[in-house]
């Protein structure tokens, strides 16, 4: 029984990192790219913007979608 119950805290703790590393990744990635494309183009803090904001809707996507896929996966239980 305590085998079962360390697996499960050790999955939940593993999808919780991987949730972490993925919205930082996708706000990281954009947010950079639109510093890139501020210096490239020298429109100071518009396209970072745009580009966090663009990181932060995807981490919200991301959210939602394994939020749904963890819903249908207790309902076809």
């Amino acid at each position: 029984m305590a085998e079962k119950k360390n697996k499960h805290w050790a999955k939940a703790f593993s999808e919780a990192i991987n949730l972490v590393t993925t919205i930082a990744a996708a706000v990281g990635f954009c947010g950079y790219g639109g510093w890139w494309l501020d210096q490239k183009y020298g429109t100071a803090p518009k396209f970072t913007v745009i580009g966090v904001l663009l990181g932060m809707a995807t981490a919200i996507k991301v959210m939602w979608d394994r939020m749904v896929a963890d819903q249908h996966k207790k309902e076809t239980k």
